[in-house]
């Protein structure tokens, strides 16, 4: 999967999660139901692409890929 982003990745339909915020959850949490939100009724999403992928999930699993770590599947 080189090349691959985090949004261009499968996912589980209807399943969305936001936790583990830290001591930023107050300003982080507001921000990512915003996003989750604007997905599921598929409005336009208020932050950028970019920023989006920078804070999926997906990140680690694909760091892992290009690294190494783990075997494609």
């Amino acid at each position: 999967m080189p090349g691959a982003w985090p949004l261009d990745l499968s996912r589980l339909p209807g399943l969305y999660g936001a936790f583990a915020f830290g001591s930023r959850g107050l300003v982080w949490s507001v921000l990512a139901a915003e996003l989750i939100a604007s997905q599921i009724e598929g409005e336009p999403w208020p932050i950028e692409r970019e920023l989006a992928e920078a804070v999926d999930p997906w990140r680690f699993f694909l760091r892992s890929l290009r690294h190494g770590d783990v075997a494609p599947a």
